[in-house]
């Protein structure tokens, strides 16, 4: 990458609920392009526009939907009722309006070839009569209100597999529902009926009105769909209470289990990408993508909300109305604070954060667009039908897919290895079929048994990393410590503490406070599981404080981390971390104003590239698939463990919010050739101490014999800036606090690098040292440059698996050896003396340099320096040799004697 190209380049998804029925509805807004024929024409279009919806969305989920049929016995048809906005040149119509309409909705149910059956009817006019109290003071008065005519949509689906939830439509003039009959062999499905009619009527309420992004208009009416429907009295007393729940339970929420699916991947500003959306796909032409897990998830965000303030909806859709038909997201923050404080007083908090801050830590309400390859996993516990020895079984799901500028998506096919490692980071093996994991369009999975022998019967804590490409998704799961078969009741509070193991005098302790109670749960191995009080714990929503504990056994007990969450009804899964969020700056000081090569430690709160470093920067990250440097955008976000290189116009501050847990393991995930990564602990790693390295579904190995086994380059390269466009590239072995570096990994199957904190013996045995070596480092007034050469038993005189290559540079000096193989160490064999070529490159005439030779290890006896212009040096150690250069790019000599073995 030349300096003078560079500017310009740089600019360019709790377990599914058994029920033959649809999944429930979503805010989704499919915008369709108005007729000129009227009327009957644009519905015409609509209907066409939601069938194909629908019926991707069926396709899109089987993946999840089979795993759920196989492991839990459950069968689940996907439907999600939708919006439909009808557009003319593009443009709303009708364009929203600034204020609520000021009249109540009247329902009036369409005749003919559109009527319902008469029960059918008279069920939905009795249902809206029963909520309307209980949608005015969810949401507030209609955005347009008047009649809304309710139309049989039910004749116009064909495909059974693929239920439309119905839809809402309003073109200026008329307000229409068009929703389907739910029937089995048996009669109408009532409960599946009232949830998504009340949902169209929560639509219908709302209108053309509509928030930037599905997270928030996904989230504002699933979360109210739930407070109305769990409302005491609210639905009518012929629905069963426990088939209601299943129905909540099975599309509008995750339930309890909210922190496993909180991840990166579900930012976004679409659910499903437009050409998902929109393009016929064929039935087995997909299998999955995260579009379950996004509906569920934004349901599950703003139900926080309205368990500490349950007339949120209503006060924040009134604040919004104000704001114009795209408010930005300072504005809906801004909005969102206003409303907390008016219904709690000022400074209110959402589980203890402003609304800014509880907003950034809900990936799901991430609406940005950040291109770039996507890797996600869920999980589930699969608590029925345990027999034998299973202990700790879940279903593990992954999603890989690509989105592209444009917004829509790539759903990606290969294979991932999962990793399943112990509490202390030993990794161990399930059953063969959980070694490997083959992503079919954009979905993977397996149902791993964690055992029981490891800890004598006792919980303990599996950390799940599945890598793929230079991609890694972690889950932390509480193996045995939810239900096995021979404890079959399933607790209703578990999960891990992630962090490093108190020591021999001390242990963990979860405290729970809920209501006027408290509980005290132990923690063995990194988990913990327990049953509370059903009726004061499960029943109901509730604010909780949680506080995770280290109990010595002398002294007083240290509050490790506190945190305030807001559960609905059931169980909860929560992951407790040692040490709390904390402040970092890039390399410790921020962006400079020129080069530099970074990445965040840990797992920032974004990972959007202007957002992360806190200002507009021109930013670039190599793609060894392709080799070569891809720019923002193109690149899309920094995921876990990755670097990339931002020029910067000025120094910016570099300050990001970031969770690392005091004293945990890292994963970074490498692609064959040449990775951009960082380390991603907030302490200095050696490699042969604290690196290991993962390939496909073996052991892992240290990192030294790693090396020696071809698998992974001998060096990381750190960036060393020399000016506003260039720097150089210096070997190191060892890397500071989240600093970026280069690394070449050489296996195949790429690798996975496992990041220790501190030095633990290695695992897979040693690579033999090198029987002589010396390392060279040349430096200007203004730069510096490094190289290594040696001799080893089995090395070549030609490229070998003991060299290691120079990366893609960045311009600045560079000193490279091996002729034209721009090696960075060059190690050969014994038996014959050696010239190793020390080439040079912008390295200007007149330039005043010193070459500095530090003799590592072994005997060699002397060498002769030569240098341009035949000044000829002799060392018998480690020595400085300074010379002019007299013309650019000048060569050097270093003449090694013959070694015997």
């Amino acid at each position: 990458m030349k300096p003078t190209s560079t500017s310009s380049k740089w600019n360019i998804w709790a377990a599914m609920i058994a029920i033959m029925a649809a999944l429930p509805a979503s805010a989704t807004i499919l915008k369709v392009e108005a007729s000129p024929l009227g009327r009957d024409s644009s519905l015409s279009r609509s209907d066409d526009a939601v069938r194909t919806f629908t019926r991707n969305l069926a396709i899109l989920t089987r993946g999840e939907r089979e795993l759920r049929a196989r492991t839990q016995g459950q069968q689940v048809l996907a439907s999600i009722p939708v919006r439909v906005q009808l557009t003319r040149n593009g443009q709303p119509v009708p364009p929203p309006s600034a204020t609520r309409g000021g009249t109540d909705i009247t329902l009036q149910f369409a005749s003919g070839a559109r009527s319902f059956p008469t029960d059918y009817q008279a069920f939905l006019q009795d249902l809206y009569t029963r909520l309307k109290p209980r949608i005015d003071a969810t949401f507030g008065a209609p955005s347009v209100g008047g009649n809304v005519t309710v139309s049989n949509y039910d004749v116009d689906m064909g495909d059974r597999d693929a239920i439309a939830g119905g839809y809402y439509t309003f073109d200026g003039s008329a307000q229409e529902i068009r929703f389907p009959v739910y029937s089995d062999a048996i009669g109408y499905k009532l409960e599946v009926t009232a949830v998504n009619f009340l949902h169209c009527l929560l639509l219908a309420t709302i209108g053309p009105r509509s928030l930037p992004g599905d997270g928030w208009n996904e989230g504002i009416v699933r979360a109210a769909v739930l407070q109305i429907a769990r409302t005491p009295g609210a639905m009518p007393p012929t629905l069963d209470s426990t088939s209601l729940e299943q129905v909540l339970q099975s599309s509008y929420e995750v339930g309890g289990l909210y922190d496993w699916g909180n991840q990166r991947a579900l930012a976004g500003p679409e659910f499903i990408a437009p050409n998902l959306v929109s393009e016929a796909l064929p039935i087995g032409g997909s299998r999955g993508g995260l579009y379950l897990l996004r509906y569920q998830m934004a349901g599950s965000a703003f139900q926080k909300v309205l368990v500490e303030y349950p007339a949120f909806a209503s006060e924040f859709l009134s604040r919004t109305y104000l704001l114009g038909a795209a408010p930005s997201r300072a504005s809906l923050l801004a909005a969102g604070q206003a409303s907390i404080n008016a219904l709690g007083g000022s400074g209110s908090l959402v589980e203890g954060q402003t609304f800014a801050q509880w907003v950034a830590k809900q990936r799901i309400l991430d609406t940005t667009l950040q291109p770039g390859t996507k890797l996600a996993v869920q999980a589930f516990p699969i608590t029925s039908g345990l027999q034998g020895s299973e202990f700790g079984v879940f279903g593990i799901e992954a999603h890989s897919f690509r989105t592209n500028q444009d917004g829509t998506e790539t759903l990606l096919s290969g294979n991932a290895f999962p990793i399943f490692w112990s509490p202390d980071y030993t990794r161990f093996f399930t059953s063969g079929q959980d070694d490997k994991m083959s992503f079919f369009l954009g979905y993977g999975s397996v149902a791993p048994n964690f055992p029981g022998t490891a800890f004598n019967g006792e919980p303990y804590r599996v950390t799940v990393d599945v890598p793929a490409g230079d991609q890694v998704a972690r889950i932390v799961l509480p193996a045995g410590a939810v239900a096995t078969a021979a404890n079959p009741a399933e607790n209703n509070f578990y999960g891990c503490v992630v962090g490093p193991d108190p020591g021999p005098n001390a242990s963990y302790a979860v405290r729970i406070s809920f209501g006027a109670e408290q509980v005290v749960v132990p923690v063995t191995h990194g988990a913990f599981g327990v049953t509370l009080n059903t009726a004061n714990f499960e029943l109901s929503q509730r604010r909780m404080l949680v506080e995770l504990l280290r109990i010595p056994t002398s002294g007083a007990t240290v509050v490790l981390n506190t945190r305030l969450v807001n559960k609905g009804p059931g169980p909860i899964a929560l992951n407790l971390y040692v040490g709390t969020d904390r402040v970092v700056s890039f390399d410790g000081i921020g962006i400079r104003q020129g080069l530099q090569m970074i990445g965040a430690m840990g797992e920032p709160d974004t990972s959007h590239i202007p957002d992360l470093v806190g200002g507009s920067v021109l930013a670039a990250r190599w793609n060894p698939t392709k080799s070569k440097f891809e720019y923002y955008p193109e690149f899309g976000v920094a995921g876990t463990g990755q670097g990339f290189f931002v020029q910067s116009t000025s120094a910016l501050p570099g300050s990001y919010l970031t969770r690392v847990a005091d004293g945990d393991a890292l994963t970074v995930a490498l692609k064959p050739g040449w990775n951009l990564i960082v380390n991603p602990l907030p302490v200095d790693v050696t490699a042969d101490t604290q690196i290991e390295v993962v390939t496909a579904s073996n052991f892992p190995r240290a990192f030294s014999d790693a090396v020696s086994s071809g698998l992974i380059a001998g060096d990381f390269f750190r960036f060393s800036p020399t000016g506003e466009f260039a720097g150089s590239l210096l070997g190191t072995n060892t890397l500071g606090a989240g600093q970026a570096a280069y690394v070449k990994c050489l296996a195949s199957t790429g690798a996975t690098l496992l990041f220790r904190p501190s030095g633990t013996a290695n695992r897979g045995g040693n690579s033999e040292p090198a029987r002589w070596e010396i390392a060279l480092q040349m430096s200007t007034t203004t730069a510096v440059a490094n190289a290594r050469i040696g001799g080893l038993e089995g090395a070549t005189g030609t490229v070998d698996r003991y060299d290691v290559e120079l990366p893609p540079t960045m311009g600045g000096l560079q000193i490279s050896l091996g002729g034209k193989q721009n090696l960075y160490r060059d190690m050969r064999g014994f038996g014959k003396a050696e010239n190793y070529l020390i080439r040079t490159q912008n390295l200007a005439a007149g330039t005043k340099v010193k070459l500095d030779l530090k003799f590592l290890r072994g005997k060699i006896g002397s060498v002769v320096v030569i240098v341009p212009g035949g000044g000829r040096t002799r060392l018998t150690k480690s020595g400085v040799v300074e010379f002019t250069v007299k013309r650019p790019d000048a060569n050097i000599v270093v003449a090694v004697p013959r070694v015997k073995k």
